[in-house]
């Protein structure tokens, strides 16, 4: 199975609340890299993403103190059809998804991200 991690455990009055800020659902051709808009992640505690594609890649999640130089990251191997789901504690002020498509073009992609407070 996949490496899906719950990310939304509803506790009643302090459950973790996840809000998502984007989605991208168009495959990527060879090589080709998708990267979101940076989005302000001061209110939030860590920062989410989930795939599900048919092609191998790299997802990154990266961290930038002004929005424009994103020079902290951590990245994860994915593998096709395996559902991967990520959360990273923030440490800057904003953040951003990257993700890299392996060799081959892919025919279905599913990208979405998010902060969790």
């Amino acid at each position: 199975m996949g490496n899906l991690i719950s990310i939304n455990q509803s506790t009643g009055a302090n459950s973790e609340k996840v809000v998502q800020i984007g989605k991208e659902q168009n495959p990527l051709a060879a090589i080709a890299v998708f990267a979101s808009s940076g989005f302000d992640v001061r209110d939030a505690d860590s920062v989410v993403a989930t795939v599900l594609a048919d092609q191998s890649g790299m997802l990154f999640i990266e961290f930038s103190w002004d929005n424009t130089n994103f020079t902290a990251s951590a990245s994860y191997a994915y593998t096709a059809n395996d559902p991967l789901g990520i959360s990273l504690s923030v440490v800057a002020k904003y953040a951003r998804i990257r993700f890299v498509n392996g060799g081959t073009a892919q025919t279905s992609m599913l990208l979405e991200w998010g902060k969790k407070k």
